[in-house]
């Protein structure tokens, strides 16, 4: 039962720190959200011969096509697409984002794998491009180092490759972002996935930032053309915050225990120490914790049927254990005598504290008159294995023993004035009552016994 006090915070500083956010990010798991696909930006077609596709197929396959110009069916092979390794979500054939040829798309079935088709000057197109791009722009007002983290793969050649674009306008201009593998703004000759990590200052600060793909086809092969066809998943951009860590001084005034804000910290006596949690914008907030720890002493002694609390000036309450711990009506001072035998504790408030103590039980309620008749004696008292009881001039009647809530224990006869009775029966130590009784069943005597 500890109740915590007050806690007051007093002074803020700052000073520079970095905390990174994620602003964008697209798995393609859950569909193509936020992505247009096959724009007609930086001249591409939206109908294209080697267009974008969002699926989740990697094995390839054979079909046909009709060539109109030649009058009848050609046969074409599209190749499996390399699976995902370890790091891309849901590898190893996660959904993605790549070009296909549209021969491909038209047969169906599992074809269309990240692909393409180049141009022969018959049946198939003289050489396009085609563009997707994010559906709308992220913000970058007040972050810097902005990170574009992506997955990527394309074999291509010089004449067949993918591009990365970025807009800072709405789309309105794109500039090409370099291969951070080559140097140049072809992405190709990879034809397995690999991570790429770059950053650019020009997407720093930026209100509006967006970035797009392009798959650029040429009107003539170059002989040396491979697949896989361009494609990316897993893109994420980052920034990091540019902040103020704050500082700031808290006076907790608590009970017994005290956790830090952060949770790494746990004391126990008084103490100023600093703790470190994050901030509304995400920066470190380091806090100087001048600590008190209160507490209060919960002890009691006991005298008889009256039960003392050591501590002074504090508020007081007595409880009885026997009745979930109620509140014993009006014994709410430093000093409780019992009017009935049972169990009873002390709830006390002090210094800000409260506590409750051990329970104590009182045994004697009712014996205050007790020991009236000197003419009776018992030794030795307190006992443990048997006792002698003197009945001065009485040698014959009656000796019963009951416990304080006045159930009979043991009953034995005087024969003479000296009587010794053995203890065995008795099963536990504690406080009972001896009572001396003459052949007119008068009581002569009664006397307390302590067995322990």
């Amino acid at each position: 039962m500890k109740a915590p006090l007050l806690i007051v915070a007093t002074l803020m500083i700052s000073s520079l720190s970095h905390s990174q956010t994620v602003l964008y990010s697209q798995d393609f798991e859950s569909g193509g959200a936020g992505i247009t696909m096959n724009t007609t930006d930086l001249t591409g077609t939206a109908t294209g011969d080697n267009p974008w596709a969002l699926n989740n197929v990697y094995a390839g396959g054979s079909s046909t096509f009709f060539c109109v110009s030649l009058g009848f069916n050609f046969p074409f092979t599209v190749p499996a697409a390399p699976t995902q390794p370890a790091g891309i979500t849901n590898n190893p054939t996660s959904t993605y984002l790549h070009v296909t040829p549209q021969i491909a798309l038209d047969a169906g079935g599992t074809l269309p794998a990240a692909s393409y088709v180049v141009a022969d000057g018959f049946c198939l197109f003289g050489g396009q491009t085609t563009f997707t791009k994010m559906s709308s722009d992220i913000s970058t007002i007040g972050q810097d180092s902005v990170t574009l983290d992506l997955w990527w793969m394309c074999g291509g050649s010089t004449a067949y490759y993918g591009e990365v674009y970025y807009s800072t306008n709405g789309g309105v201009v794109w500039t090409a972002v370099n291969n951070p593998i080559s140097g140049t703004n072809q992405w190709r000759g990879q034809t397995t996935w690999v991570n790429s990590v770059f950053t650019n200052a020009n997407w720093d600060g930026q209100a509006t930032l967006r970035f797009g793909y392009r798959f650029v086809s040429s009107a003539t092969g170059t002989g040396s053309d491979l697949d896989p066809g361009f494609a990316v998943d897993d893109i994420v951009v980052t920034g990091f915050t540019s902040c103020s860590a704050s500082a700031s001084s808290i006076s907790p005034s608590v009970c017994d225990t005290y956790t830090s804000p952060s949770g790494n910290y746990t004391h126990t006596s008084s103490i100023t120490f600093n703790d470190t949690i994050p901030n509304m914008a995400g920066c470190d907030s380091v806090i100087t914790i001048n600590l008190t720890i209160n507490s209060v002493d919960e002890s009691v002694t006991q005298t008889n049927i009256t039960l003392s609390a050591l501590t002074g000036s504090a508020t007081y309450q007595w409880l009885d254990c026997n009745n979930a711990y109620a509140p014993v009506a009006g014994a709410t001072s430093q000093n409780y005598t019992a009017t009935s035998n049972g169990d009873y504790a002390l709830k006390i408030t002090a210094n800000g504290c409260t506590d409750t103590s051990a329970c104590f039980t009182i045994s004697e309620v009712g014996l205050g008159d007790y020991n009236s008749n000197s003419s009776v004696s018992i030794f030795p008292n307190p006992a443990h294995d048997a006792i002698t009881i003197n009945t001065g001039e009485l040698s014959s009647g009656q000796i019963v023993i009951t416990d304080v809530l006045g159930r009979e224990i043991l009953r034995q006869t005087i024969v003479s004035n000296i009587t010794q009775i053995a203890l065995q029966n008795l099963n536990a130590s504690g406080t009972y009552v001896v009572r001396v009784i003459n052949l007119e069943g008068e009581i002569l005597g009664v006397e307390k016994l302590i067995i322990r």
